[in-house]
């Protein structure tokens, strides 16, 4: 006000200096005693950059999170039910799990909200995506909050994110998830374990792949024996992935007590996990070599595997007659 004031009594007193005094005390004792009212005698400007800044001194910002005060009150103090499912991500990458909880528990609609998610597990575009599939993809998350989560809404262990086709059992396998916890989902749902994502892997091809614990890997296997057979969209079966990423022989050896058929088994282009193995980079590959050799040879000394290996050498040769005499 004091800069206004002065600047219009300046232009005055240099336009005319015999009526500045006079002018000066017109500009300085009206406002006094007509009371300066800011909706009446303030320019547009001056109004914005006075609503300005008492919007400022009301809210402020205090984080980057998106949580800020207002007249005294925080968005950290509103009730857990107002909090939006936006608030329920940030605590989850922040691995605020013990809040995230509280608040699953307080509004259970933030646990059956979809999402989208850019990019996840390096999926191409956008996936949709519940909670529970955020999760999973933590390794540190917590039994308590995935139990909130499956109690607010318990069909989310068989929903599937869009950008892999994967359950949340997928996920927490190739995440790092500890073992109990995905003991736990495979309770709560025995049948994930038969599951294909949309490359046709079960979830013992990613635990083979990640190179999960022993026990883990027994324990399913134990539940669906048949999975040992069980091909992915290249036909890579698990005794395949376990071949090319070398896995203990603990590992190779449960595999084959299911069934010594499945070093029989080839992908689409025609390789057994002998050959797979061969191919690996790993250095370790010798001891897994040698397994699977020795348990080949062991299959074709069967009397049924030799008559059926006899059986396809004398058809090759039946056809190789029949073209020559029909083609020559």
């Amino acid at each position: 006000m004091f800069s206004i004031i002065f600047n219009k009594f300046h232009r005055v007193f240099t336009k005319n200096k015999d009526r500045s005094l006079i002018n000066l005390k017109i500009m300085l004792v009206i406002p006094i005693q007509i009371g300066f009212n800011p909706n009446k005698n303030m320019s547009k400007l001056g109004k914005l950059l006075l609503t300005r800044k008492t919007s400022e001194s009301k809210s402020t910002l205090t984080d980057d999170t998106g949580s800020f005060t207002s007249e005294g009150s925080s968005f950290s103090d509103r009730p857990l039910r107002e909090k939006s499912s936006t608030y329920l991500d940030q605590l989850i990458f922040d691995e605020c799990w013990e809040e995230a909880t509280a608040l699953v528990r307080a509004n259970g609609r933030h646990a059956m909200k979809l999402r989208k998610s850019p990019l996840f597990m390096n999926t191409l575009g956008d996936s949709k995506l519940l909670p529970i599939h955020l999760a999973c993809a933590n390794p540190t998350v917590t039994f308590d909050f995935l139990e909130s989560l499956l109690f607010s809404n318990p069909a989310s262990i068989q929903a599937r994110e869009s950008g892999s086709n994967r359950l949340c059992l997928h996920i927490a396998v190739k995440c790092g998830v500890p073992d109990d916890i995905i003991s736990y989902l495979v309770k709560t749902y025995p049948e994930g374990l038969t599951m294909q994502d949309s490359m046709g892997r079960l979830p013992l091809h990613s635990a083979i792949s990640n190179h999960r614990s022993s026990a883990l890997i027994s324990e399913f296997i134990s539940r669906y024996p048949r999975t040992v057979f069980a091909a992915d969209g290249l036909g890579w079966s698990p005794l395949h992935v376990a071949a090319f990423k070398c896995s203990p022989i603990s590992v190779i050896e449960l595999i084959l007590s299911q069934s010594i058929e499945v070093t029989t088994l080839t992908t689409l282009r025609g390789r057994t996990p002998l050959h797979v193995a061969v191919m690996s980079t790993n250095r370790n590959k010798e001891s897994v070599i040698k397994i699977l050799s020795k348990t080949e040879r062991s299959l074709c000394q069967c009397p049924v595997v030799a008559n059926y290996r006899e059986a396809e050498k004398n058809e090759k040769n039946i056809w190789n007659t029949m073209s020559d005499t029909v083609f020559t």
